[in-house]
Order: C-alpha cells, then sequence, then structure tokens
C-alpha cells in the first residue's frame, strides 16, 4: 500500500484542529534517552514499529506548531504527549500514522489503521454484533471497519478515563459514522459522561486502508451528578 494512497486516506478523515504524521516502518531516526530506556529490550520489529510511531508523532506535532521533543513512554505503555497536546497512534502493514490536536480543543484523538481486507469470518461475531453489520453486503469487511472505529474510540477515552473494556461495551453505526457505548457490563467501568455521549467516528476505507479517528472535542460530553 503506498504513501499517497494513505494520504488520500488521511485527507478523507481529517478535520479541522487535527493534525497528520506518517512514517515508514524501517525509517531511521535518533531516539531521545527516554524513547531509548523504553524499548531497551526490545526485539528488532517492535523497535522498528516503535522508531516509525516516534517519527509519525513528530511530523504530526510539528505540523500543530509544537517544537520536537521527547515522547516517552507510560507504564502502560502509550506514549505521553507532550503538555497541551493530546494525540493517538496506529501501525499497520509497514507503516505509522500519528494524528495530534491541542489540549483545549479536543479532550481525548483517538486512530486506527487497517489494511482493508475482510476480518477472519471466525472472529466476526467477537467483534460485532448484528445490529452493526445490518445493511452491509460484505459482512467481512463491515466487520473489519467495526473493529476499527471501535479501536479509535477506545484509545480516544483511555487516557481521560482509565478503562478497559472489550467489543460489547461500544456500537458503532457505520451509515452515520457515531459510537455509542452500550449497556453491556463490559461499559459500567466507563464514566457516565462518557456513557452518555454520541461520539463522531471518521472512517475512511476506500484507498487500501481503512482509517479510523475519533476526535473528542471539549464541551462535547455532559457532567452528571
Amino acid at each position: 500500500m503506498s504513501a499517497a494512497a494513505l494520504a488520500a486516506a488521511i485527507k478523507d478523515v481529517t478535520q479541522p484542529g487535527l493534525f497528520w504524521g506518517v512514517a515508514r516502518i524501517g525509517e531511521t531516526a535518533t531516539l531521545y534517552a527516554t524513547e531509548e530506556q523504553a524499548i531497551s529490550k526490545a526485539i528488532p520489529s517492535r523497535r522498528a514499529e516503535f522508531v516509525a510511531g516516534r517519527l509519525a508523532a513528530r511530523r504530526a506535532l510539528a505540523a500543530l506548531g509544537q517544537p520536537e521533543i521527547a515522547i516517552p513512554m507510560a507504564t502502560d505503555r502509550t506514549p505521553v504527549w507532550p503538555d497541551g497536546c493530546v494525540g493517538s497512534l496506529s501501525h499497520a502493514n509497514g507503516w505509522a500514522v500519528a494524528v495530534a490536536g491541542a489540549a483545549h480543543r479536543f479532550i481525548g484523538l483517538g486512530v486506527d489503521l487497517e489494511p482493508a481486507d475482510p476480518l477472519d469470518r471466525d472472529v466476526i461475531a467477537i467483534v460485532a454484533d448484528e445490529t452493526e453489520l445490518a445493511g452491509q453486503t460484505d459482512r467481512s469487511l463491515a466487520a473489519r471497519r467495526v473493529f476499527g472505529a471501535k479501536e479509535a474510540v477506545f484509545k480516544a477515552q483511555y487516557p481521560s478515563t482509565g478503562a478497559m473494556f472489550g467489543f460489547d461495551a461500544v456500537r458503532i453505526n457505520l451509515s452515520t459514522h457515531r459510537a455509542i457505548f452500550s449497556d453491556h457490563p463490559e461499559a459500567l467501568i466507563v464514566p457516565r459522561s462518557w456513557r452518555r455521549a454520541v461520539l463522531r467516528v471518521d472512517q475512511s476505507h476506500d484507498h487500501g486502508w481503512i482509517l479510523s479517528v475519533c476526535a473528542v472535542s471539549v464541551g462535547s460530553l455532559k457532567k452528571y451528578g
């Protein structure tokens, strides 16, 4: 899959305030000491993914107007974005992509990159329910799209909530590009303000990639007592 195809996918899903960076896995870069420490025991393939992710993140932050800075790894293995910024990373098929935005504009960002290939039939029912696949002629490809959208939602909420949940906690409407939390017990660990929200998930699937981004704006979550 080409850089041009990935650029086209990014163009499909971008919106004001989002800034993007892309890197090919295998590009070389000098890491900061805190970054080197994070992957000191990593196997070569994992190191290559990490380097590409940091390159993509630096490029996204540069587009946002931020100076270059280390992006260390937290104890839960998530990237630590600079103060005043939020962002997300994803890797697939030899590429890394990053999205970044200003924290005064977004509560959270989540991105997921997938090849636009059908999902294995034996895992479709794990990822998506019948309401999410309704009206879709290619159920396997639709399930892959649902998977990507749910990954983006998970990444968008996690830095704020710390909530770990499975696929049943979120319901995706591919036609309206919306996500909601379900009434499944898995969703109960998510704060009520998030559970009552309708989240936007923009997605591109026409360029050989399934690129999903969930951008949660400041003020979009209602407060509940």
